[in-house]
């Protein structure tokens, strides 16, 4: 079994979707931002603000991360999801209401809590999720 962890976010104001692949990757926000902006087909040296999940797909590929694609149909909150869908020792990134976070063992990280924080105990935990990528290792 593989040591998976996710990164701490040590920069300071990053959006979301860059903050979810530097937690996935433990990359630097310039590579990062450089991944996605290639994915939008624009220069690489703009800054991020809104990123959609198609967008942080081509970021995670132009990084050389294989994942899965989940889209939910029915209301499931991060808390549900992570108690019953999510399995252990596997890296995700969920697309909870206009925010992506990154779980892992019911641990998340996004760039609000930069240094990890149990779902449990996060303002996320009721948040409905839209989709969710498993990252494949």
């Amino acid at each position: 079994m593989q040591n998976l962890k996710l990164h701490e976010i040590s920069e300071d104001r990053v959006y979301c979707g860059p903050g979810a692949l530097i937690a996935i990757t433990g990359k630097r926000l310039p590579e990062v931002r450089s991944a996605i902006n290639r994915a939008i087909g624009r220069r690489e040296n703009i800054g991020i603000t809104r990123l959609n999940v198609k967008f942080l797909e081509g970021a995670l590929h132009n990084l050389g991360i294989n994942h899965q694609r989940t889209d939910l149909t029915e209301r499931t909150t991060l808390s549900k999801l992570t108690n019953t869908v999510l399995e252990s020792d596997v890296r995700y990134i969920v697309f909870i209401t206009d925010h992506f976070v990154t779980v892992l063992n019911g641990q998340l990280v996004d760039n609000q809590y930069r240094f990890g924080i149990s779902v449990e105990d996060c303002r996320h935990k009721n948040k409905i999720v839209k989709s969710y990528l498993k990252i494949e290792e």
